[in-house]
């Protein structure tokens, strides 16, 4: 890449650190607006009265971040300000890290995926929020920052060791880190191809080989105290799950009536959010009346009703868990019975991520 003169190189850094100042002024806005179950979660994890560790054993999740944010917290304090704020660091991170890795093939790229960084919606909620996203985030970046140095300039053990620790850390941050682990490794192969490269194989080896054995030392043992049916953060993968997410994400309307299945959005909407959250309930005819304590007491009662059919009962299950999350925050037996048939039932928890998505759509 041919270097910019002196005055263009100017007005990049320049541009740099204008972008930079407009992340940090927009993510100090609203770090007291509440927060959220998971949030919530994070929280509780690192303030058990027991040993974090055992609180981490216990949680469906890797133990880095949540190390990380024991240790801001005790550095500083842990209100929800303070919290957020660590996210927000992490953010400027990643963006300098992008850059870093941009600007040696174009100043104009790194600028452009900077700029991104900072005005995407999603990576504005995860920049501030109490979780481990942006983390993840942060050591992907850097993974294919490290790759690119390996196919730019050439094979050398450092860039080897430093893509092993920054995918290990995705992995010890969230179990996803084993799909950056394949992408990074076909960003390696092709990347070297192109550019008529070798690559070290044995050293490739040691790169998939330790991030791997983390993650199976973290699934395997670390975790293992977690019930991967009931308190796991994600279904295991039964053909019925696969099955029921295809029909959800590539209903039979959709596919052959695409424009039939646009004209009806606007007047299920438009009947309420409720109603919409709930369209099996109000087909049946359960609900005869929009308000709040007749869903409530219904839903309830078809939870725990054995005979209800699977949609109608996770839709009840939905309201139950928006209404508790929302309110204490506490699991009471309601919650516990909804998020047990869930757990249990593949197109349960299809209907539930449906319910969760409306929530946020239009409500």
């Amino acid at each position: 890449m041919s270097l910019p003169d002196s005055k263009s190189a100017r007005v990049y850094w320049g541009l740099l650190f204008l972008i930079l100042g407009l992340t940090l002024v927009t993510r100090l806005v609203g770090l007291n607006k509440g927060i959220w179950q998971d949030e919530y979660s994070s929280i509780a994890v690192i303030s058990r009265g027991d040993s974090l560790l055992a609180s981490l054993r216990n949680y469906d999740h890797p133990p880095l971040y949540f190390l990380l944010l024991k240790g801001w917290g005790n550095l500083f304090e842990t209100s929800e300000a303070s919290l957020r704020a660590f996210s927000i660091l992490l953010a400027l991170l990643t963006q300098a890290v992008t850059f870093v890795w941009l600007k040696r093939y174009s100043f104009a790229a790194a600028l452009m995926g900077v700029f991104l960084l900072a005005v995407l919606l999603i990576l504005f909620r995860y920049s501030q929020e109490i979780r481990h996203y942006q983390l993840l985030l942060l050591l992907t970046t850097a993974s294919f920052w490290a790759a690119s140095s390996i196919t730019e300039s050439g094979a050398n053990w450092r860039s080897y060791l430093y893509l092993t620790l920054f995918l290990a850390g995705a992995i010890l941050v969230h179990l996803v880190g084993l799909f950056v682990i394949l992408m990074v490794m076909v960003f390696l192969v092709l990347d070297s191809w192109l550019k008529s490269r070798s690559l070290d194989w044995r050293w490739l080896a040691f790169v998939g080989a330790l991030p791997s054995a983390c993650f199976l030392v973290l699934y395997f043992w670390f975790l293992a105290g977690v019930s991967k049916s009931t308190g796991w953060w994600k279904p295991v993968p039964t053909g019925e799950i696969v099955q029921a997410t295809f029909r959800t994400v590539f209903p039979p309307d959709v596919l052959f009536d695409p424009l039939g299945a646009l004209a009806d959005i606007y007047p299920r909407s438009a009947r309420g959010p409720l109603s919409y959250y709930l369209p099996d309930l109000e087909t049946t005819g359960a609900v005869h009346t929009p308000g709040l304590g007749d869903l409530e007491e219904t839903a309830r009662s078809l939870v725990q009703a054995s005979e209800s059919d699977a949609p109608t009962a996770a839709c009840a299950a939905t309201f139950l868990l928006i209404r508790n999350d929302r309110s204490v925050l506490q699991h009471g037996d309601d919650y516990d019975r909804a998020l047990h048939f869930l757990n249990q039932n593949a197109e349960g928890q299809v209907v539930f991520q449906q319910g969760l998505l409306r929530l946020t759509r239009f409500e």
